[in-house]
């Protein structure tokens, strides 16, 4: 199990050994230590013995595996922190809230990169241990 700030789990899914390959070497870059799945099974067995972990999937060209995988997660951990990537762009999703973040610069008609640089990959993965952070301490409401 890899740990990011404040004693957070990293799970990064993908059924694509390049991309899990890729976004290992990128989140190390960063100061990140992750655990990788492969299918949607060990992303969820994982995310079973450490249920505050943040996802981080690829669903830039999603298979069945990734599409499953995240209808799994809606249904089954509904406020389990992720980032989901997209091309040219990623979608934060944590407890209900969700953002957008867009790749690379807007420029008017250009195509946007497939994949975030290294600074936008630590933003938003800072920005998601935020978002979980915030959920985590919040405090409980009670229901008469």
């Amino acid at each position: 199990m890899g740990n990011g700030p404040v004693g957070q789990t990293l799970i990064v899914m993908s059924s694509r050994e390049p991309a899990r390959r890729l976004l290992r070497l990128l989140l190390g870059r960063l100061g990140y230590s992750c655990s990788v799945a492969a299918d949607g099974d060990e992303a969820l067995t994982l995310l079973s013995q450490s249920p505050s972990a943040v996802l981080v999937v690829d669903a830039r060209a999603p298979t069945e595996e990734e599409l499953l995988f995240l209808g799994l997660l809606e249904r089954r951990h509904p406020g389990a922190g992720r980032l989901v990537l997209h091309e040219g762009q990623g979608r934060l999703r944590s407890e209900g809230r969700e953002e957008v973040l867009t790749w690379g610069p807007s420029q008017m008609g250009g195509p946007r990169p497939a994949f975030p640089s290294l600074e936008e990959l630590r933003q938003a993965v800072e920005q998601l241990f935020a978002l979980r952070l915030l959920t985590d301490l919040r405090p409980g409401v009670a229901k008469a």
